[in-house]
């Protein structure tokens, strides 16, 4: 009964357009026509909740490029992908990854793993990208605020409509209390090339 009546709950919110995490624009997406990084908030969207009620959670946005735009030679782009993410106390050891994709194409991935040492919750985390390799970073803490960008890939970037995609894995062991993906995330473009480029991989 009370997971039917929560179905309805969001089913009525999401009429209302008050669900949480739904930070949907309904405006035409908007154009990255231009060097510099354009973030949600430029593009017409609000922080990015989640319910974290599910083992996997998406949730996507829109933008358009121009008619001829590519990864490379002359422009490039980026993720910038910014989030604050909080685990439960109750949560044992075990994974969980926040990642973000254009058009299908994962462009970040931060991956969680969950200690205990000493009855105590401590959340490891590690991310790798073109730019700076890899990187582990630890806390005895349950929240996580987490920075990173990375370029996407080739077949991430096309001309017209892209979608952005968010999402959240949680295997079993771990709860995932909150997360939510901040509006200072977004889409930069670039005439500077990855550091690691290699125009063999074209």
């Amino acid at each position: 009964m009370k997971r039917r009546s929560f179905g309805l709950l969001v089913v009525l919110l999401l009429g209302l357009g008050l669900c949480y995490g739904c930070s949907i624009s309904y405006s035409e997406p908007r154009l990255i026509d231009g060097f510099g990084v354009w973030t949600l908030k430029e593009l017409g969207y609000s922080d990015i909740g989640f319910l974290c009620t599910e083992e996997i959670e998406t949730r996507s946005v829109e933008f358009r490029l121009p008619k001829k735009a590519a990864q490379g030679p002359e422009s490039w782009y980026l993720i910038h992908l910014n989030f604050h993410i909080k685990f439960g106390e109750q949560s044992e050891e075990d994974l969980a990854y926040v990642s973000a994709s254009t058009n299908g194409y994962c462009c970040a991935q931060v991956k969680f793993r969950v200690k205990r040492e000493d009855d105590l919750l401590k959340i490891d985390w590690s991310t790798v990208d073109l730019i700076n390799g890899k990187i582990d970073y630890f806390t005895s803490s349950s929240v996580a605020d987490v920075s990173f960008k990375n370029y996407l890939q080739i077949r991430g970037v096309c001309p017209g409509l892209n979608t952005l995609t968010f999402q959240l894995e949680q295997y079993e062991g771990c709860h995932v209390e909150s997360l939510r993906i901040l509006n200072s995330s977004g889409i930069e473009c670039t005439p500077i090339p990855p550091p690691r480029w290699d125009t063999r991989a074209r």
